[in-house]
């Protein structure tokens, strides 16, 4: 059964990931990931300094020590390759074809001026970008906002632990973020 896409362009979004929504939402799995072992980073730089300018003889200072180290270093190579392939082989391929298939089923169904009045250059060129801009615009924005809200509260989590008085500046940061995605 033929469905006519919606006009604007939040809802036309909203219906083509629809189709695809666990691909697309496995971005929420390793983004949170990366954002937290990048928050991590100022605090392994602040452990090795700690480690170095003061050394401290335990063993189970060292054990922390390069556990988070090892967290740090190899998490995140090891995250942007596993999401990448993730999101290669679950979104890029379903997701473009199914796009660029539907536009092109709604290009048949239009009428023969529809195709006078216009370029069949422009025409291919927006059946055939269609899937893959849009797929980029939802990646995009799956990809930032989890990361950004991952990376903020691992690190006002951080700040927590040595003051209230530097969390506050960032949690209003994330307090303002969050009502300024759901506001646009």
């Amino acid at each position: 059964p033929y469905e006519k896409p919606p006009q604007k362009t939040g809802p036309w979004l909203w219906s083509s990931a629809r189709q695809v929504w666990p691909a697309a939402l496995s971005g929420l799995i390793f983004s949170p990931l990366w954002g937290a072992a990048d928050a991590l980073l100022p605090v392994l730089l602040a452990a090795t300094l700690d480690k170095f300018i003061f050394p401290v003889p335990s063993a189970l200072s060292d054990f922390w020590y390069w556990l988070l180290f090892g967290f740090a270093l190899a998490s995140r190579p090891v995250m942007i390759f596993i999401a990448g392939g993730f999101t290669y082989f679950l979104f890029h391929t379903k997701y473009q074809l199914l796009i660029t298939r539907q536009s092109h089923n709604h290009m048949l169904k239009q009428s023969w001026s529809y195709f006078q009045n216009e370029f069949a250059g422009r025409v291919s060129n927006k059946v055939m970008g269609a899937g893959r801009s849009s797929q980029e615009v939802i990646l995009s924005t799956i990809d930032a906002v989890a990361y950004v809200l991952a990376f903020a509260i691992v690190a006002i989590s951080i700040l927590s632990l040595v003051s209230f008085w530097f969390m506050l500046p960032l949690l209003i940061w994330l307090i303002v973020y969050v009502a300024m995605i759901i506001v646009i």
